[in-house]
Order: C-alpha cells, then sequence, then structure tokens
C-alpha cells in the first residue's frame, strides 16, 4: 500500500512538472513608431503571445514631446529625475516571465543627450543594465535581459540619459532631443510552478505514538511465532 501509495506521489510529481514545462511561450511585444509624427503623448504596443499586456510608450514629466518622422522623440533632457522615456509589460496573475532582449533604433540631435543608460523597475530604476551612446544617425541596438531573471507582475523599463555630454560632444541643452523607434521586447511567459501534493510530516506526538505501537505489534508477532518446546 505505501509503494502504491509513493508510486502515485511520483507520478503527480512528474505531472506537475510536465504541466509547467509545457505552459512556456514565446512573448513578442512592440510599440510601431513607423508612421507616428514622432511627438505623440504614448504609443501603444502590439502584444503577440498570451498572459502579458503592454505597458505604452510615454514620457516622464520633464520631457516634452518633439516632431520626428516615424518615431517617439522628446526634448528637455536636462538631467532631472522626471527626464525619461518608459514603456513595459505586465504579466497576468499566476505566470511568471524570462525576458530576452529589448531592441530598438535610437537618434539624437547634435545637442541631445550623447550617453543613454537603460534602467529597470525592479530596483526602482537604481542600476543601469546598460548604457549606450545615442549618435546622430539613426542606429539600432539589441539589449539582453537576461540579467533581470524570472519577473512577475509589472515591469517597466526606463531610457535616462547619462550625464551632459551631448551626442556631438558638446553640452546636452534642453532643446536638444532623442528619438526612440519601434521598441520591441522578447521573452517567455510560463505558469507558476505549484508545489506537488504531499503527505504531510506527522507531528513529532504523533511519531512517538507510531513508535511505540510499532514495538507492541512487533512483540506481538515475535510471541504468535514463538512455540514453547514441551518436556
Amino acid at each position: 500500500m505505501l509503494a502504491r501509495r509513493r508510486m502515485w506521489g511520483w507520478a503527480a510529481i512528474w505531472a506537475t512538472l510536465a504541466i509547467n514545462s509545457a505552459t512556456a511561450a514565446p512573448v513578442s511585444v512592440t510599440w510601431t513608431t513607423t508612421g507616428n509624427a514622432g511627438n505623440e503623448t504614448s504609443v501603444t504596443a502590439t502584444v503577440t503571445g498570451a498572459n502579458v499586456s503592454a505597458i505604452p510608450l510615454t514620457r516622464g514629466a520633464g520631457l516634452g514631446p518633439n516632431a520626428g518622422t516615424n518615431s517617439f522623440n522628446s526634448n528637455g533632457w536636462t538631467g532631472e529625475a522626471t527626464d525619461y522615456v518608459q514603456f513595459g509589460i505586465s504579466i497576468d496573475p499566476g505566470f511568471q516571465a524570462t525576458l530576452n532582449t529589448v531592441s530598438f533604433s535610437r537618434q539624437a540631435s547634435s545637442t541631445g543627450p550623447g550617453t543613454m543608460g537603460l534602467f529597470s523597475s525592479l530596483d526602482n530604476f537604481t542600476t543601469a543594465i546598460t548604457t549606450f551612446s545615442s549618435g546622430t544617425s539613426a542606429a539600432s541596438i539589441s539589449i539582453p535581459l537576461s540579467s533581470l531573471g524570472t519577473v512577475t507582475g509589472d515591469v517597466t523599463l526606463r531610457l535616462f540619459a547619462i550625464g551632459t555630454t551631448s551626442a556631438s560632444g558638446g553640452t546636452t541643452a534642453a532643446g536638444g532631443t532623442f528619438r526612440v523607434i519601434n521598441p520591441t521586447l522578447t521573452g517567455e511567459v510560463s505558469v507558476i510552478p505549484q508545489a506537488p501534493a504531499h503527505e504531510t510530516a506527522p507531528e513529532p506526538t504523533t511519531m512517538w505514538t507510531l513508535a511505540v505501537l510499532g514495538v507492541f505489534a512487533l512483540v506481538f508477532r515475535l510471541r504468535r511465532r514463538w512455540v514453547p518446546c514441551v518436556a
């Protein structure tokens, strides 16, 4: 009976692992800026995959909109805490995600910020995931996000200017701009694993009771097997 219960226990464990593994699925989120004027207040995203929704592409309160065809363009990069561009995802309850990469094209004006940093809400935007040069010509970049580990709930990414050096080597000016073009976030979403059902360990008092009963049962069996010799 015990062996059978153990067999079913292992079966439940393997079934749970199989179900959890089978639910992993790729997801891709793209904030399309192609066709935009550049000075939109926000850009919504197209999500390919399930159990994830998108946080719109927006500016922090310290930045202003700026025209820039086929992009999301911003001015006002003066180094304030509210000078950022952000976007992200919201993962449904009961699910988790591993983020692979975020990719986009970027371009600054000659007086726009020369170096940008990518930060995440996971540490309250404290430490840059990476930094990169802006450049005055549009160029693509792909940033690995494996360092974020497995994530749940809302995950927001922000782009901040680093330092005061402009893209042309001078000093960043308030009228300088930085534009983001078609950011795309990729990853995989899976069900949060659930611990398989298992037998609850008995309380110490119960264990002692079982031990005593076991001793009595052993003595009883031995007495039944023992046959006294008749003189």
